[in-house]
């Protein structure tokens, strides 16, 4: 995706209206993917038509993944112990199956 496709109409970048500004620059470590993660998710939430997250919820577990969603997304997040996620997440869905549930972890937490 080019710079100017990454722009919306306002002249922001597309990402900014799942994001929470003030969260800005983010702690990632330069060299880090997780930047590239979060641009990837967004564009794929944008090109599925949600103009915000209110309809997701997003489960990590600890370590560096865990930092993606909470506390960058405008969204609600649960930080779970460690290796847990899937169970928390699998929680969610049965409490709450109106909503879209999303795991981002690493792999120790998802090993």
């Amino acid at each position: 995706m080019g710079c100017v496709s990454a722009l919306n109409k306002a002249g922001k970048h597309f990402a900014l209206q799942y994001l929470r500004e003030e969260t800005l620059p983010n702690s990632f470590c330069p060299g880090c993917g997780n930047g590239i993660i979060t641009n990837s998710f967004f564009k794929a939430v944008s090109d599925l038509g949600h103009e915000d997250l209110s309809k997701f919820a997003f489960v990590s577990g600890i370590g560096c993944g865990a930092w993606i969603p909470s506390p960058h997304f405008r969204a609600d997040t649960l930080h779970t112990t460690h290796g847990r996620a899937i169970a928390f997440a699998t929680g969610l869905k049965l409490a709450r199956p109106e909503l879209d549930v999303v795991v981002i972890s690493g792999d120790g937490d998802l090993a």
